[in-house]
């Protein structure tokens, strides 16, 4: 579910009922469903998460209706980057189901705490962003399509940065263990917390692949 409005961190506080009124969530999700065809959806996640949005607005009542109605299997949040802390309270007190937290090797930050906690509590991890953003299964420095939004990210000092660490990583791994996108997936799937990863595919090979 996206928000009903755009923010950032940081930013002004933006109430639960305002990002996610659970009128927005039930025509979200109801809407999916009839674009898919399916009765059910297994897993719905607001698409940004907040802690102070635990204890605010109507969304946790919406998506357990919407859960005991049959049309979510269940529910969880997605993190902003860099922002795993913002999860453990929602995690410790088993309000809500998967968590999609940033987890790869150039931000291994979430397996300090969060997916130590969610292993103990059960809770499913989605690692978000195995490959950096594509970045570490680069063989050159990119050039982005004029939609991408990732230039605004990989400004030219970090996309610079960022290849060259791509190419040390390269160089240090045994040729045996494959491709670097390999090694970056393999790695997310080695922490016991870690359910799944979720990685872009654009083309057959890279299906296959994963």
């Amino acid at each position: 579910v996206t928000p009903r409005v755009r923010f950032d961190l940081p930013s002004p506080h933006i109430p639960a009922q305002i990002a996610y009124p659970g009128r927005h969530i039930r025509a979200e999700t109801e809407a999916l469903l009839r674009t898919l065809g399916v009765e059910r959806l297994g897993i719905q996640q607001l698409h940004a998460w907040c802690p102070e949005w635990l204890h605010e607005g109507d969304w946790l009542e919406t998506l357990e209706r919407l859960r005991e109605e049959g049309k979510i299997a269940g529910f969880g949040i997605s993190l902003w980057d860099h922002d795993v802390e913002a999860a453990h309270e929602a995690v410790a007190g088993g309000a809500i189901g998967p968590v999609q937290p940033m987890y790869n090797l150039f931000d291994p930050h979430g397996a300090a705490a969060l997916l130590p906690l969610c292993q103990h509590t059960e809770t499913g991890v989605i690692a978000r962003s195995p490959l950096y953003f594509g970045a570490l299964a680069w063989n050159r420095v990119p050039d982005f399509p004029a939609q991408d939004w990732r230039p605004a990210y990989f400004f030219d000092a970090h996309r610079r940065e960022t290849f060259e660490r791509v190419q040390r990583l390269t160089r240090d791994i045994d040729p045996a263990a494959g491709p670097l996108a390999a090694v970056a997936l393999r790695f997310c799937l080695s922490h016991p917390a870690v359910t799944t990863v979720a990685v872009g595919m654009r083309t057959r090979v890279q299906l296959v692949a994963n």
